[in-house]
């Protein structure tokens, strides 16, 4: 006699787990579209400040405000860009890790339907040995 497992139960917490994990992974991509986003907004600005720096120079228009005023925006861009590409970096780590915990969590979802499956399959197969031992039993007494 088999004991009954509740696959279905397990089954919806493993589900549950997984759709969290999907969740995350789905914020972590955009999190770091926003965050590109960003570090390509400030690249195009930064090299706008310089050229515009460069062309003062070029023209001979050596307004030491203006060219002092577009370095340290250069700079200060350049600085906003390093802590985005560090963010950058730490969101590609984190949704590295959300992409394994997803693909876990599949794998144990999957697991379970198949045991569930080979489960309901053994238990339908006693049932139908059941039926014919029961049947055959039932001809005998007849006989």
């Amino acid at each position: 006699m088999s004991i009954p497992f509740r696959f279905e139960s397990v089954l919806r917490v493993r589900e549950v787990e997984r759709d969290r994990c999907q969740v995350k992974l789905a914020m972590e991509q955009q999190r770091i579209g926003a965050l590109q986003e960003d570090h390509d907004r400030l690249t195009v600005k930064r090299l706008a400040v310089l050229d515009e720096r460069r062309t003062l120079q070029i023209q001979g228009d050596w307004q030491a405000e203006v060219i002092l005023a577009r370095t340290d925006l250069a700079e200060r861009l350049a600085a906003e860009l390093d802590v985005i590409q560090q963010q950058l970096t730490a969101a590609i780590v984190v949704r590295t890790r959300c992409h394994s915990e997803l693909l876990q969590a599949e794998t144990a979802v999957k697991a379970i339907e198949t045991l569930r499956e080979k489960h309901r399959t053994q238990q339908r197969i006693r049932a139908e040995k059941t039926f014919e031992q029961e049947r055959e039993e039932g001809w005998r007494a007849a006989s």
